[in-house]
């Protein structure tokens, strides 16, 4: 079965997914490879990828698995959509999951405040926080920033969302945004504009060069792990930041349309999902206003 599905995700998958997307089909192959080995596909029925699927349960989250499901789910539908096989094994199995200490993920208001007073807009990672923190970009796209990405138009100061950098695979290499809504201009005050600028006055950087070079996720999140520390404030990934920077504008009354764009979602649902929390909470305050006003009727 291993080597019938290398050959399958080689052919129908690997020409038209991002190179990085391509470990996630081989973290399937080896553990396909562990489990059955040599096995003929034709021999492994519905029974034993149950049993798989109850094992990988015990070790891995819910969200994991449904990786390898969805995976090896097309793999099999592929056979049976040559011929191969009358049915797929796939269908209707069932899998859990082992749950995942739950972090926060996002700073309050009072938590944003304290981070953002503390910074050092002259330090590269520092910097690189702060562009987070003011526009919700992603890594990559913080990465994928270049002198002409950043502009004054009619007063308002932009940075266009236009690309990003290859930080894992092809490393320093800019490369296509995730989807085509994360094309995207988002409006920037005076402060990020002005540092990023000194920044790249200093540095004396190409025009279209990446303003902050290459630099690794794992650096990037262990320092803000440890300003976070010193702070005493909640420790949050750098990814957390992009979560922050929504949840913030959503509570101080940013339609969710708007939050959407700006944070380059393929869909409005999407946001929701995300910030589905924010959703309750506010619920929760206008349950609390509307009693207080029928009280006082």
């Amino acid at each position: 079965m291993y080597n019938d599905f290398i050959d399958w995700y080689e052919t129908f998958r690997m020409p038209f997914i991002q190179e990085v997307t391509t470990y996630k089909y081989k973290r399937t192959a080896e553990i396909i490879k562990e489990k059955f080995g040599d096995i003929p596909t034709s021999e492994i029925n519905r029974k034993a990828l149950q049993k798989f699927f109850n094992e990988l349960s015990q070790k891995y989250q819910k969200l994991t698995i449904k990786i390898h499901n969805d995976q090896m789910h097309a793999f099999f539908q592929s056979l049976v959509d040559d011929g191969e096989l009358e049915r797929n094994p796939m269908n209707n199995i069932n899998f859990s999951g082992v749950e995942k200490e739950k972090k926060k993920k996002y700073l309050d208001v009072e938590e944003y405040e304290v981070l953002k007073e503390s910074l050092d807009l002259t330090d590269k990672t520092e910097l690189m926080i702060f562009v987070a923190m003011q526009t919700g970009m992603r890594y990559a796209e913080v990465l994928g920033i270049t002198p002409a990405d950043i502009y004054d138009k009619k007063g308002i100061k932009f940075i266009n969302i236009n690309k990003t950098m290859d930080y894992k695979v092809n490393k320093g290499e800019f490369k296509t945004t995730k989807t085509k809504s994360s094309i995207r201009e988002i409006a920037i005050d005076a402060t990020l504009f002005d540092a990023l600028s000194v920044w790249i006055v200093d540095k004396k950087i190409r025009e279209d060069e990446g303003i902050f070079g290459l630099n690794f996720a794992s650096v990037t999140n262990k320092k803000l792990m440890q300003i976070c520390t010193t702070l005493d404030i909640s420790i949050i990934s750098f990814h957390g930041l992009r979560h922050t920077h929504g949840s913030i504008l959503l509570r101080h009354g940013v339609p969710m349309l708007s939050v959407s764009k700006r944070l380059g979602h393929a869909s409005m649902s999407i946001t929701q999902d995300i910030y589905i929390h924010l959703t309750k909470e506010q619920e929760e305050e206008d349950n609390l206003e509307i009693i207080n006003i029928l009280g006082g009727v």
